[in-house]
Order: structure tokens, then C-alpha cells, then sequence
């Protein structure tokens, strides 16, 4: 397998029989026993399912019994195994095309399909009257939850919804993406571009979450005969169309992480208001690698025209480039989701390439420098080509470490038929579908590309944790879209969904918090409720680059990168007395180092049990506290990140 794919492991598939068989990729196990979907899944090595995903047809008042057919290899490597699955109820066929790649997504693509011939309700012949999935999961490995889009209407995510957080028994309407896990892994569910040929009694019970002896998923796609097939005689001049579903599943993490983060968590997002060259300088340079910096993001303006390769100084920021990497330091370029109105070919390719709202409408548009406007552009149209042309020659030419993306990696909702997007229903209203494989194809390409030449993949896709798509990058950068109502209170970011969306050990991502800072919500605060979690918060401004800049020497100090991290829902070792505090422990071989944060506004100071250290120092302000009988007293401020050194 390719050197670009070191993370993963190759594709294996194993036959157990003409009706069973196993495909491993990195970490997990997908088994099939005379079956047509998994009947254990692994993960980790936990065996997450708590009984067999299953399948159910449902006809009238009985439900049918599945015949598994001989499966069949149609083709196998050690990225992609392609099998041709089979099984029959009743007089209802379907014919499945299961592909696994090396991500661990199981693409599983599934047509329901008469047999032939019936042609009224009054001729006996069984029909199908419900089809729907079942996805049980033990309770242990579903205690954290999350769906995308957040909002109702749009994939835009709103400021207000968290979509991550506790399992709960509850019910969606269709959904294209959940996941339920726990902090180490989980299983990710695909319900596919659209909700296309999803035939409900209810829309807004397309997705039933229940809780019992274990956490079910209830998808439903069929609650009544198809539409197409009602009051038909299937007929060879005039058939009964098969349904089609094009679904999938994908047990998290999905690749190894990295040994060291040192590239991952050092990092500064250089945002150049105004003209870059005046932020391209030997002063921004040094700047950066005094405090530690080990890779610059260079936001949207280092190019003329947004989301292209077009530097408005081309010998300035080679020279830029040039300097970091005399000091140590990796440069990423911003790409985004834009097609600009300064582009040479907008005129000619704007209907085809740009995201439609059903109104036929262009969608975003944001006002960009030099000035012009830039619009959202759907990868299932051409734009896609042009876009990977542009960041691979702005690797190549101007000699960029990796990529940074800007919402290139979520599939926004899209209803332009010009290039396949959208669908009409039976009354020819126009619907929005989300083009999700083609934003995969893209990151799957862009991710071998920039590898190839040594380079890394980050993203920006504030609250889309989509795992097919997320598999191909390096790390991710989230929270954006909350901001504003972090700043009103640091609660809103609840610490399930931290732990669910952001510390990325469950996905097999790093992960860095978007940090915003203001007067009401400084770094110092993002640093507590982050570190907690054992994730950093990426500066953009130079005053919280330079607080960074002391946590960074502390974790070089102390050598944390290679210490044992122990977070606060498993830390019994040294600990807080009391409530909405939350201590997390580094543990080396003969120290050990808490990150404490406070989250009780009305607060000065918190009592830790300490154990047998009978010393305790403050590593950012250098205080020291003593522990008598095992307790110390020391000072609290809301929010505010404190690590103490035990000894």
C-alpha cells in the first residue's frame, strides 16, 4: 500500500463461508454470518454491538424472514474491497454492493426490488408495506451521541444548537449523518445524500434513538408500499422500478494518531487584515519562532482572489516561506468553499459550479478584499478539478507545507440539477440533496496529493464531524460557529460534547478550539475548559500566542507529551472537593502535573486532595502551596486554567 496511506493498514477480507465472511481495516473487525449486514463489529478491540445490526421488511402484520444468497468478490486490493451481496422475503429481493476502503467506511449500497408480477391488493401476492434498520449498540460504547447538520433547515451551523453531547433516547427527521461512541471510538452511521425515496408516515421520526438494555437506532426508510409501486402490475414494457438506498457505516477511530503532537497543537493562525505583505515579514517570523511556533496558517487573504492560487506578492510571501523554514517552522495556505466574481471563469462557469438553493439562487457570498464577492461552490460540479489544481501549485510553486481548509470538507446542502445535485418529488417540488461523496472524493484526493509531497491536512468544518469525510486529514480546527455563545457563558460548550466532538481520540484526529478571544472570554479561560481535555485552543492574535507560548515551554518543561494523560471523568489520583471543578492529571514516572479548571463563577479557591505529595507549585505564576494530611488550598478563578506540579 502507497507510503500516503502510513496511518492506515490495508483492506483485508477473509472468507468464512459462501455466507460469511470478515473485513479488517486499521483497528476494527466488520463480521458478516449469513447475513447481509455486520453481526459484530470491532473497534479498539471492544465489541461494540450489543446483537446484530439488522434489516426488517415488514408486510402488513408480519415481518419476513431474510434467505442469504452466496456472496460474491467483485473486486479486492489493499485500499478497496468490493463485494456483491444478496437476500430474499416474500417476493422482495435485495441486492446490496458492499465497499470497504481503507478509512474503514463501508459504502452499502441497496435496492429493494420486486420479483415479479404483483398487480393488486386483491391477488394474495405478499408486498412490502415497511421497511426500517435496526442499529444496537452496547450501552457502554453509545454514551455520547452526534448528528449533522444542527440545524433544521440548513447545513449553515447555527450559533445556538450543540450537536454533540449525551445519548438520549430521542427521535430526528432525517439526519445524513450520527454517530454514537464514547471518548475511545464509536460507530458512525451514513443515511446517505438525501432523503430521497425515504417513504414516512412521520418525516420527523425518520431516526428513533431508544434506550433500554442498550442503545437502538431505529432508521426508517419505507412505511408504506413505495409510491411508485401502488395500483401497478409490474410489467415488462412498464416495470416497478427498484427503490434505491445509498447508505453506509464506519466504526471510529479511523486511523492511528499521531506519536508526537508537537506540530499539531503549536500553531498560529497569522489573520492578515488587510494587505499580507504587511504581516510577511522577518518581525512576524521571529515572533513566532521565539514563542514556539511549529506551523503558521495563513488566512484568506494571502490570496487576491478568495480560494485561488494567486499571491498578490509572489516574491514576498516565497521569502516568508523561505524564513519559517529556516526557523523551524511549516506554512499552510487557507483554501476554502468559494468560487470568486474575480475569478477569470465565474461568468462562463457560475450556473454549473456554484451551490443553488431551490429558489435557483446562488448561495454564501461573502465580500472579499480587491473587492468582489465569493460564492459556494458544490464539488459535484466542475470547480472541484480547478480547486485541486490551485492548491497543488500553490504547494509546488510557492513551496507550502501541507494545506489548511475552510469548509472544504462539509457537504452544504446543494439543489443545482446543472451538475446533479438536488431532487424533484412526485409534485416536482425541487429539494436539496448533500453531496457528500464528492466532497469525500476531494478530501480522499487532496489528502494523497499533499502526502505525496510531505505535506499535512487541516480543516476547519465547525460542528460536521463527518468521519468518511474526516478521515482524510491530519487534524481539525472547531467551534466557530459557537463563539458568541461561549463568550455569554463557557457552560454552553457542555463537557460531554467536548468530549464527544473535540478531543478527537474517538475519531482518530487531533483536534485544535477556535479561539476568539475577548474581554469576556480570554485565552486563559479556552486554555482551562481545553486542557482539561488535553486539547489547545490555536491563537490568532499575538497576545494569546504569547500566553500559549508559556503553556508550550511548561509541556516541554515537563516533558507532558510523553506523560500519561488521565482525564477528570477517570482521575482518582489527585482531585477536587468540589463541584463544577474539574481536575486532569498528567502522570509521568515520578511526577505528576493537573490541569485544573473552575467553572463555578462565584469562587476563590478550591481544596485538592493531593494523596502523598506534601508540595504543591503553580507552574504559570510560579506560586507555591503546601498540602497538610493530604490537602491543599489554593486560589480559583472562573474559567481560568491553573497547572500545578506535585511533589
Amino acid at each position: 500500500m502507497e507510503r500516503y496511506y502510513e496511518k492506515f493498514d490495508p483492506v483485508e477480507f477473509t472468507r468464512i463461508d459462501d455466507k460469511s465472511f470478515v473485513l479488517k481495516v486499521y483497528g476494527r473487525e466488520y463480521e458478516f454470518i449469513d447475513s447481509i449486514m455486520p453481526t459484530k463489529i470491532t473497534t479498539i478491540g471492544e465489541s461494540i454491538l450489543h446483537a446484530p445490526m439488522k434489516l426488517t421488511a415488514v408486510f402488513g402484520d408480519k415481518e419476513g424472514e431474510w434467505a442469504v444468497s452466496k456472496f460474491y468478490v467483485y473486486s479486492y486490493t489493499e485500499e478497496q474491497c468490493v463485494l456483491l451481496l444478496t437476500a430474499t422475503t416474500e417476493n422482495i429481493i435485495v441486492n446490496i454492493t458492499l465497499t470497504i476502503e481503507v478509512d474503514g467506511f463501508v459504502k452499502y449500497d441497496l435496492k429493494v426490488i420486486n420479483t415479479w408480477g404483483f398487480r393488486s391488493k386483491e391477488d394474495g401476492i405478499p408486498r412490502i408495506t415497511g421497511l426500517y434498520m435496526d442499529v444496537p449498540v452496547k450501552n457502554e460504547y453509545s454514551s455520547l451521541f452526534h448528528f449533522w447538520p444542527n440545524a433544521e433547515c440548513s447545513t449553515i451551523p447555527s450559533p445556538e444548537i450543540i450537536n454533540t453531547g449525551k445519548t438520549e433516547s430521542a427521535t430526528f427527521a432525517f439526519k445524513p449523518y450520527i454517530w454514537t461512541g464514547w471518548d475511545k471510538g464509536g460507530l458512525g452511521l451514513l443515511l446517505g445524500e438525501s432523503d430521497k425515496n425515504f417513504e414516512l408516515a412521520d418525516k420527523d421520526k425518520c431516526i428513533e434513538v431508544t434506550q433500554g438494555d442498550c442503545t437502538n437506532i431505529r432508521i426508517h426508510l419505507l412505511d408504506n408500499i413505495p409510491a411508485d409501486w401502488q395500483g401497478r402490475e409490474d410489467k415488462w414494457v412498464d416495470a416497478l422500478n427498484p427503490i434505491s438506498f445509498v447508505m453506509g457505516f464506519q466504526a471510529t477511530p479511523v486511523k492511528r494518531l499521531p506519536t508526537k503532537k508537537d506540530d499539531f497543537y503549536k500553531r498560529f493562525h497569522l489573520c492578515c487584515d488587510g494587505s499580507p505583505v504587511l504581516f510577511l515579514t522577518d518581525e512576524t517570523v521571529d515572533m513566532c519562532a521565539n514563542a514556539g511556533v511549529k506551523c503558521i496558517i495563513l488566512h484568506q487573504t494571502w490570496s487576491a482572489i478568495q480560494n485561488y492560487s494567486f499571491a498578490e506578492d509572489e516574491e514576498t510571501l516565497r521569502c516568508f516561506i523561505a524564513k519559517c523554514h529556516e526557523k523551524g517552522m511549516q506554512v499552510l495556505p487557507y483554501f476554502g468553499y468559494e468560487f470568486a466574481t474575480n475569478h477569470p471563469l465565474f461568468s462562463e462557469k457560475a450556473h454549473e459550479w456554484l451551490y443553488k438553493n431551490a429558489n435557483g439562487n446562488f448561495t454564501g457570498g461573502w465580500l472579499r478584499r480587491y473587492p468582489h464577492r465569493a460564492f459556494m461552490a458544490c464539488y459535484n460540479g466542475g470547480y472541484r478539478d480547478e480547486l485541486v489544481k490551485a492548491i497543488l501549485h500553490s504547494i509546488d510553486y510557492y513551496g507550502f507545507d501541507g494545506l489548511y481548509t475552510d469548509g472544504t470538507h462539509v457537504p452544504w446542502e446543494c439543489c443545482n440539477e446543472a451538475h446533479g445535485c438536488g431532487y424533484r418529488d412526485k409534485d416536482g417540488n425541487l429539494h436539496h440533496t448533500y453531496p457528500i461523496f464528492a466532497v469525500r472524493d476531494i478530501a480522499r484526493e487532496l489528502y494523497v496529493e499533499v502526502h505525496k509531497r510531505g505535506g499535512i491536512v487541516d480543516t476547519h468544518q465547525s460542528s460536521c464531524c463527518m468521519m468518511p469525510i474526516l478521515s482524510f486529514v491530519d487534524s481539525y480546527y472547531d467551534a466557530e460557529n459557537i463563539q458568541e455563545s461561549l463568550r455569554k457563558d463557557l457552560k454552553f460548550l457542555n463537557f460531554d460534547a467536548f468530549v464527544g466532538e473535540f478531543m478527537g481520540i474517538n475519531m482518530g484526529l487531533i483536534c485544535n478550539l477556535i479561539a476568539y478571544t475577548s474581554p469576556e472570554m480570554p485565552i486563559e479561560s479556552l486554555c482551562g475548559i481545553s486542557l482539561v481535555h488535553n486539547v489547545f485552543p490555536r491563537a490568532v492574535k499575538n497576545h494569546d500566542l504569547a500566553y500559549l507560548s508559556k503553556i508550550w515551554k511548561i509541556f516541554d518543561t515537563y516533558n507532558l507529551d510523553n506523560a500519561e494523560f488521565i482525564p477528570y471523568y477517570d482521575n482518582k489520583k489527585i482531585t477536587v472537593c468540589e463541584s463544577e471543578a474539574f481536575v486532569s492529571l498528567y502522570s509521568g514516572q515520578d511526577s505528576d502535573v493537573a490541569v485544573v479548571c473552575d467553572l463555578e463563577k462565584d469562587r476563590n479557591s478550591l481544596t485538592l486532595n493531593c494523596g502523598n505529595y506534601t508540595c504543591v507549585k503553580e507552574l504559570i505564576t510560579g506560586e507555591e502551596y503546601k498540602a497538610e494530611n493530604g490537602i491543599a488550598k489554593v486560589p480559583s478563578s472562573y474559567g481560568t486554567l491553573k497547572i500545578y506540579y506535585f511533589e
